[in-house]
């Protein structure tokens, strides 16, 4: 990939994190506030909003493969593979649950309530199964771990075929998924959001001028009219904001792109901390630009911290995945 187009990447990468944080600081509650009462996760705006993490689905589907075709995967490497994302994503999830964890302790020590884990929750975002099981997530966000995870399985087996025989392999896979979805409509599996990671591969594709600047605005065209018809049509956005940032788009507009490193980090923590900064909060008072000043706080706050949890934790976990290494055929 270019520096530019690494840059578009982490750009967007930023934007759907502030968004998404923008999303569940306007909706915050607790038992001694509401941020905004008239506000309701159902409203149209917000289901606009919520749907910003699709972008994750999008970038995971170009970034992945490039990867893969970088290192020359082979089918034969798919165990380092599988070890490598999950040493690059799960040890700083697990971090990021053992905070979570550790500040419900501290507010029943101050409480004077009997300390007490719910292990039966605590294995059940472990393993990524709380959808599965019906057990409340630690952070709302994290069910898209589950999808990703998924995803990882996925790409590691039919990546070798994307590679040999390229649109023809996205194209049938892209109808696989599809005619899945449409027989088993369960937003807690990888089928339910084909579209999102087809737009992904399209982009892959592209990136590799394998499609042209027409083919690729043909593709996304396709892909939107199957999102129309059978996912949820508040997200057609995804497909065609995104390759239009990729085709008009030279250069990356603003220095932000460089907060795109943690943005993981961001993912994880955002709501642990920016959350707990509104609670504390709560006595600045309920007027309209108190609350906004609260929230752009939240932000910026959870934003220091999670480039402190990037260091200290997600740039060791992306070490450690250095040491594992494909093998040669």
């Amino acid at each position: 990939m270019t520096e530019q187009r690494n840059q578009l990447i982490d750009l967007l990468r930023v934007f759907s994190a502030f968004i998404i944080a923008v999303y569940h600081f306007t909706l915050h509650h607790s038992a001694t506030e509401t941020l905004f009462p008239a506000y309701e996760a159902n409203q149209l705006f917000f289901r606009v909003l919520a749907s910003s993490v699709l972008t994750f689905f999008v970038i995971s589907a170009l970034v992945i493969p490039l990867q893969l075709i970088k290192s020359d995967y082979q089918l034969s490497h798919y165990p380092a593979f599988l070890m490598k994302r999950f040493l690059r994503v799960y040890l700083p999830f697990t971090a990021a649950i053992l905070l979570i964890i550790m500040v419900d302790l501290a507010f029943q020590l101050k409480n004077h309530q009997t300390l007490t884990v719910d292990f039966r929750q605590l294995i059940a975002n472990l393993t990524l199964s709380s959808e599965f099981v019906h057990l409340p997530w630690y952070s709302t966000i994290f069910w898209t771990l589950s999808i990703e995870m998924q995803f990882y399985f996925f790409i590691g087996i039919v990546f070798p075929l994307i590679k040999k025989y390229e649109l023809k392999a996205v194209i049938a896979l892209f109808v696989l998924g599809e005619g899945v979805q449409f027989l088993f409509n369960d937003s807690r599996f990888l089928w339910y959001y084909t579209p999102y990671f087809t737009i992904g591969f399209g982009l892959y594709l592209w990136y590799l001028k394998k499609l042209s600047n027409s083919y690729l605005i043909l593709f996304m065209l396709v892909i939107s009219g199957f999102i129309l018809l059978i996912n949820e049509q508040l997200t057609i956005w995804t497909a065609i904001l995104i390759p239009a940032l990729f085709l008009m788009l030279k250069n990356t507009p603003i220095p932000f792109y460089k907060a795109g490193k943690f943005t993981f980090s961001f993912y994880l923590i955002h709501g642990l901390v920016g959350g707990h900064f509104i609670y504390f909060t709560r006595s600045w008072g309920n007027e309209t630009p108190v609350t906004i000043a609260r929230i752009a706080f939240a932000i910026i706050i959870a934003a220091i911290a999670s480039w402190v949890f990037y260091q200290l934790v997600e740039k060791q976990s992306m070490k450690w995945t250095r040491f594992i290494r494909y093998r040669k055929n």
